[in-house]
């Protein structure tokens, strides 16, 4: 009975480091796979980052648009095209009976 015990001691102690080694592997492979910066995790964020992307140029092409029109209509750089342009937008062209003669 003593030397089934040794052997039984033995064997487990030989085995001891392909078992932490395989519990080790097994916890790092469960956290590259469901863990927080898991593969699914990142994924997400390069998706998230696509669209983040994708969204900001578009904010910023309006910006620049906004901006333009912001310095075509200051004071010192008036741009009477521009100013003809959106009294047309909001007020209407104007009817062709009240055409102004010379």
């Amino acid at each position: 009975m003593k030397s089934l015990l040794m052997r039984f001691r033995h064997d487990i102690l030989r085995a001891l480091p392909l078992i932490i080694s395989g519990a080790v592997i097994a916890w790092c492979g469960f956290y590259l796979l469901f863990g927080a910066s898991s593969v699914f995790v990142l994924r997400a964020l390069k998706i998230q980052d696509a669209q983040l992307a994708s969204s900001y140029d578009t904010l910023h092409k309006e910006r620049a648009k906004v901006e333009d029109r912001v310095v075509r209509l200051r004071p010192d750089t008036l741009d009477w095209d521009m100013v003809e342009q959106q009294a047309l937008e909001k007020l209407g062209p104007a009817p062709a009976t009240q055409s102004l003669k010379m």
